[in-house]
């Protein structure tokens, strides 16, 4: 009966630390609350990753500091997970045991920061040690990979990406077509575009009428459907930086679209001003 008892109370402790997780994580909880909340769940779990990523973003802004902090949860956590087996027993498939689910989105967070701070090298090295760990790639770590591959000129490694997962969506075409301009081979430039236009008509629109940067603000979507404006938003967010550094490959879009028939261009911007 006490190992009832205590299975029990660690299941109502565990209740209770999500429930706590939840409202740290909720933009609708005020700073204040959220602090509480942050003291009470490391009482009960003070080792937990997410929560000490979270903490994180709650006690500092300065991007240098974060990463510091952020390396040190990390290592923490590998250091556990080495030591339970995990990196032997699921290399490869690392999003299937629960357990390691923190460490992958612990190391989104990171490389998503390493961007910011325009280490690009080492936000390659971490999405392709990303990848090496789960295949799958649950989180679309191959997506910000390409669009790094692009920004780097490196068309050996962006064939290779795209070989190995074999996806034609807009997300990995978008950096490929920019990839392709940037080393003049504007053949291939021109039929990935015409990829792209045949599988989201709002993409290349909203692209070249410069609505990337008036939606700058603009929070990509939780959900969307193919081919929909919210995904366009989410393409767009996810290259916009690649975008901004290629006033080149805008110029030679808005030339293209000039030359579209004048109904076809008409209707493309259209469907943007519709949504």
């Amino acid at each position: 009966m006490e190992n009832a008892f205590f299975d029990i109370n660690s299941m109502l402790e565990d209740d209770l630390f999500y429930e706590y997780l939840d409202k740290i994580s909720s933009p609708d909880v005020p700073l204040s609350e959220k602090k509480k909340c942050l003291k009470k769940a490391k009482a009960i779990h003070p080792d937990d990753l997410e929560l000490a990523m979270i903490s994180t973003d709650l006690e500092t802004d300065d991007p240098i500091k974060k990463l510091g902090m952020y390396d040190l949860a990390i290592k923490k956590e590998e250091e556990k997970l080495e030591k339970d087996g995990f990196f032997k027993e699921y290399m490869g498939e690392f999003w299937l045991a629960f357990e390691t689910r923190p460490y992958m989105r612990a190391l989104m967070e990171k490389s998503e920061l390493l961007r910011f701070l325009g280490r690009t090298l080492d936000a390659i090295s971490l999405s392709e040690r990303m990848l090496e760990l789960n295949n799958n790639d649950n989180l679309g770590v191959r997506y910000n990979l390409m669009t790094l591959y692009a920004l780097m000129i490196d068309e050996a490694k962006a064939k290779d990406l795209y070989a190995k997962y074999k996806e034609e969506s807009a997300f990995m075409l978008l950096p490929f077509a920019i990839l392709y301009f940037r080393v003049g081979k504007y053949k291939e430039c021109d039929k990935v575009l015409e990829k792209i236009k045949n599988m989201n008509t709002y993409l290349l629109a909203m692209i070249e009428s410069g609505d990337f940067l008036v939606y700058e603000d603009e929070e990509c979507p939780p959900f969307y459907s193919i081919g929909s404006y919210e995904e366009a938003l989410c393409v767009v967010d996810e290259n916009r930086s690649l975008l901004k550094s290629q006033i080149g490959f805008l110029i030679y879009l808005k030339n293209k679209s000039s030359k579209m028939p004048k109904e076809q261009n008409k209707k493309a911007r259209s469907n943007i001003k519709k949504s």
